[in-house]
């Protein structure tokens, strides 16, 4: 099982508690755990922290609520969704992982941090003007 050893150190409760982005998060990792979370929508309270809404920006996907989230992502889905459109979008975004990859690749220092948010904003970018 993948999670053997967060069930050895914890038991096999299928719901833990994190430290993520800075803050304390509950995952859930059961399918009977994620049954129920994914099932209580008027109990739980779902988002990003802060810091997600401040890099992503105000108008992202995962800052918005929830009823304009599911308005924009029926809107969008179409756009995405299919075979015929992804592999349509696949050369495009082929031009641009490539050398991204080769430039992280050739970078200095195997250790030198990698500015991955610009990188995610143009491919994001791209998806948007396509």
């Amino acid at each position: 099982m993948k999670n053997d050893g967060v069930n050895c150190r914890y038991g096999r409760t299928g719901l833990y508690k994190a430290l993520m982005f800075g803050q304390a998060t509950v995952l859930a990792t059961s399918v009977e755990t994620c049954k129920a979370v994914l099932m209580a929508e008027d109990v739980m309270v779902t988002g990003w922290p802060k810091s997600t809404c401040t890099l992503m920006g105000p108008n992202s996907f995962t800052c918005l609520g929830r009823a304009e989230h599911h308005r924009l992502r029926r809107l969008t889905a179409t756009s995405f969704n299919g075979h015929a459109t992804l592999v349509a979008f696949l050369p495009t975004l082929h031009n641009f992982i490539i050398p991204a990859l080769a430039s992280w690749a050739s970078a200095s220092s195997p250790s030198s941090p990698i500015p991955l948010l610009p990188h995610l904003k143009k491919v994001d970018h791209m998806s948007t003007s396509l």
